[in-house]
Formats: C-alpha cells, structure tokens, sequence
C-alpha cells in the first residue's frame, strides 16, 4: 500500500525535470564572465541583474538530484535490502561508464585545442588519471559533484545498515557529508 508521504515514480521524475531544468538555467546565467555578447534578458524587467540571482538559485539542483538519487537507492533497499554492496558498485559503475565515455570524448580535444589554457596548466599523467578517475574536476569545474557522489554511493551500504539500528548515528552521518558536499559546491561555485 502507498503512503502518501512517500515520493512516487511520476513525482521523482517531475522533480528531476525541474531539477534539469534549475541546472539549465544555472549555467546559462550565474557566470557573467561567461557572457560575451549583449543580450537583453526578460529577468531584467524585474532587476538589472536579475539573471544571476536566478542562475545562483539554480544550483539548488544538485542538492536535489543528491536527494533523489539517495531516496531512491533507500526505497530500493528497504524492500530488498540484499546485496547493498553490489547494487552501490553496479550504480557506481554506470555513473563512471558514462563519466569516462564524456571525459575521453571532449577531455583530449580541449587538450590538443585549449592545452594552453589555465584549465590545463598543471598537463601531467597524474593530473589526468585524478580527473579520469574524479578525485579531482580541474579539467571541468562543472563535475565538482562526481566525487561526492562516488563517496555517498561507496558509504551508503554501512549508512543503511546504521540507520536500520540507529537513525541518530545515520543524520549525524548525513550531516556531516552534507557539510562537505556544501562547502565545496560554494568553493567551485565562487572558484568558477
């Protein structure tokens, strides 16, 4: 029986959409120094620069696909919570199939064509396998997220099972990584 304090299906994919389109509206607008061309902006009739408030609002997105992605990987597994370990590498390896298939796609284009830009200044081995593998986003500034995502879908089986013995132990948990997760989104966010 469904019980109406939880998220349904249609109503995680609504909330996606929006979340994409937050996103969207994110990287359009909250980077002035991105802007080269004059444009005239609807949101303008509301404030000179009513877009940037706009695009800063939109990075709430990430915030809510974290959320998402972890309501649902908890729904999953409190009706078959079997094999945790195994469903967070099977979602761990979708995620970096599809990371690497990008990376190895426009990562050494941008070196043959960018390779003088401050965003290949450090061009060694170790800085490309640190991106390759996301320990670090100097390449794309943009996948700052992918990190923390790994770390959350690496601790969610031991995160599970404390929060079935201990909810108190899990928000501290939850806490503390939303403290991390937050602090270097404001980093990249200013940083970019």
């Amino acid at each position: 029986m469904h019980n109406d304090k939880e998220l349904k299906l249609a109503e995680t994919n609504i909330a996606k959409g929006i979340a994409v389109i937050l996103l969207l509206i994110h990287h359009l607008f909250a980077f002035p120094d991105r802007l080269k061309y004059d444009y005239v902006s609807l949101f303008s009739l509301f404030h000179e620069r009513g877009e940037f408030y706009v695009g800063h609002f939109g990075q709430i997105a990430i915030s809510i696909f974290l959320f998402l992605s972890g309501y649902g990987l908890y729904k999953s597994n409190v009706q078959n919570p079997h094999h945790l370990m195994q469903k967070s590498f099977t979602r761990l390896s979708k995620i970096m199939i599809n990371y690497w298939v990008v990376f190895l796609l426009f990562i050494p284009a941008g070196l043959y064509f960018f390779g003088n830009s401050d965003r290949f200044q450090n061009n060694s081995i170790m800085d490309f396998l640190r991106n390759f593998i996301a320990l670090s986003s100097s390449y794309n500034g943009e996948w700052w997220f992918l990190y923390d995502y790994i770390l959350l879908l690496l601790i969610f089986p031991v995160t599970f099972q404390a929060f079935q013995r201990n909810a108190w132990v899990t928000l501290l948990i939850s806490g503390l990584v939303f403290y991390n997760s937050y602090s270097q989104g404001n980093y990249y966010s200013i940083m970019y």
